[in-house]
């Protein structure tokens, strides 16, 4: 096959980008090999299309140039490298520098990152057994690994992702996370059933569990797929598959996959300390770990920040800014498309000029900011943020830009408690604050989120029912006002001068008003326990309003 004709292939191969060697597109491609892990001794044959994913190229600082040096001399047809989400676009674009800067005797092409492995070699058809094909090069490339200096358990699990495009955990012998890799880091409302895990290895101590026979827990959303990390006299711990059930491979294949990385797992457990697992894990990763919720034990957390220099017990919150263009294909804040990494770049860089001391992890459309909390009043910091906003949106006009509040916390380890508050802030407070507010405190939101995380309880359905529920049917049916009446009233806290000027009507018609509204409902309007009723039946109204219970 000539390499022009790839780009003819379907979907998988029509967003190929050439970055260099057009001269070369009538090169043929006889073979295909993956290289995950690309060292001097590499081995190729003339005509192969080689196909790389530059993670481990980018963390191990590995020489560019000596790899492109190898491929050239064993004159190889294509080589083919995939984007990952997980490393910049600056460093993709440096990559492809270097690239067009060393002049090659193949075409170098770059392959989206939604294309997996399976994608692309099931398209070439150069195998019937897409799975035995895909496993014996997963094994070679753990060899190559193993005979390198960059032989890691987070290399391993790395590269591991690619073959499953899922989750890979590495759980300790009680079921807690001590190292991850993800094929999509960048997916910012994953939540991992860390307490579901560690009941499922314990409910399974007495049963027999092997690395063919694994523990299997079907989730909602994910499955996760748990086998045992042992030698004949020591359990090391556990490996972790988590995939999305509407991505799910076949599960031999899964077996067959795990099962060739699990002896080199376990030959990196027995042969380096323990903190081999900080050492070969960067900062922006043990932070994004703790936001994600992806640690389960606290001495972990103490001593993976203690080794970065992170201070424990320190009161801090979290807050995102979220970055969404103008001309939008849908409403959800949270459902953003990917901002260019110019824009992602100046939004961070006018942020760190008011707020330089907090922690910045950028994703694909907004940036995650991890502050100290310090004795600045609300109305301050509020006032720089709302002076952000109008910056960013001075700078940027073609963008909209929202923020996120949490509250605060004491220790490290509630970071994902705070994350779980922004994100929620964020994908709830634009839908419910509609005067163009674009700054959302979780300290607004709190009850909203209680009731968020009860949409079917009868409780709540029965208050808001015998409530605001026949009080807005009744308007409905007389066109009355008397929903809007308690929904000034509630938000003046119950003051009538406040309620009946907001209102532009007489305090007597606001009394008749309120004296229809216990008519309907029964309820005593001086009640404190009546206003609290309301209190709650409107908020359960706006969840209702928007659909989202």
């Amino acid at each position: 096959m000539k390499i022009q004709e790839l780009f003819d292939l379907g979907k998988n191969f029509s967003d190929l980008e050439i970055v260099s060697g057009n001269e070369y597109l009538n090169n043929s491609i006889k073979n295909i090999r993956i290289m995950d892990i690309p060292y001097e001794n590499s081995q190729f044959k003339k005509g192969d299309f080689v196909i790389v994913s530059p993670d481990i190229i980018v963390k191990e600082k590995i020489n560019l140039v000596t790899i492109l040096n190898v491929l050239k001399e064993q004159k190889i047809g294509l080589l083919g490298f995939v984007s990952n989400n997980s490393i910049s676009d600056e460093i993709i674009k440096h990559f492809q520098q270097i690239i067009k800067l060393y002049e090659v005797n193949f075409p170098v092409i770059k392959i989206p990152a939604n294309n997996t492995y399976e994608d692309i070699i099931s398209t070439l058809k150069y195998t019937k057994d897409i799975n035995s094909f895909l496993v014996n090069q997963f094994k070679n490339n753990l060899i190559s690994l193993k005979n390198t200096n960059y032989f890691s358990t987070n290399n391993i699990l790395n590269i591991l992702t690619h073959y499953i495009n899922g989750l890979v955990l590495l759980l300790s012998t009680n079921g807690e996370i001590i190292d991850f890799a993800d094929a999509n880091p960048l997916d910012e409302e994953k939540k991992i059933l860390t307490d579901t895990m560690s009941t499922l290895i314990k409910d399974n101590e007495s049963n027999t569990l092997s690395t063919l026979n694994p523990i299997v827990y079907n989730g909602s959303d994910e499955i996760y797929t748990i086998y045992p990390l042992e030698t004949y006299d020591r359990d090391l711990g556990y490996l972790c598959i988590v995939e999305e059930i509407d991505k799910i491979s076949d599960s031999e294949y899964n077996i067959k996959i795990s099962n060739e990385a699990i002896p080199f797992i376990i030959i990196s457990l027995m042969t380096y300390h323990e903190k081999e697992l900080i050492y070969n894990k960067s900062k922006e990763e043990f932070v994004r770990g703790i936001l994600y919720g992806l640690y389960s034990d606290k001495n972990i957390v103490e001593k993976e920040a203690k080794f970065f220099n992170i201070e424990y017990n320190l009161k801090r919150f979290v807050w995102i800014i979220n970055i969404r263009p103008l001309k939008i294909r849908h409403s959800d804040p949270l459902e953003s498309e990917k901002i260019p990494a110019n824009i992602i770049n100046e939004t961070l860089n006018i942020a760190k000029a008011s707020f330089y001391d907090d922690h910045a992890i950028t994703n694909t459309s907004s940036i995650v900011f991890i502050r100290i909390k310090h004795d600045i009043p609300n109305e301050k910091l509020l006032q720089k943020y709302n002076t952000l906003l109008n910056t960013l949106e001075f700078q940027m006009p073609e963008y909209k830009f929202s923020i996120g509040l949490s509250r605060a916390y004491d220790t490290l380890d509630d970071l994902n408690l705070a994350y779980e508050d922004v994100i929620f802030s964020l994908k709830i407070g634009a839908k419910i604050f509609k005067n163009g507010k674009s700054i959302y405190a979780y300290d607004d939101l709190i009850i909203y989120h209680l009731l968020y995380k009860y949409p079917s309880n009868p409780i709540l359905e029965r208050l808001y029912n015998n409530g605001i529920g026949k009080i807005y049917a009744y308007d409905r049916e007389n066109n009355t006002q008397l929903f809007e009446t308690v929904q000034v009233l509630i938000k003046h806290n119950c003051n009538f001068s406040e309620t009946s000027d907001k209102l532009f009507i007489h305090r007597n018609t606001l009394y008749q008003r309120l004296k229809k509204v216990e008519e309907i409902t029964g309820l005593d309007m001086d009640s404190s326990e009546t206003r609290l009723v309301f209190h709650l039946g409107l908020k359960i109204h706006d969840l209702f309003s928007l659909n989202l219970k």
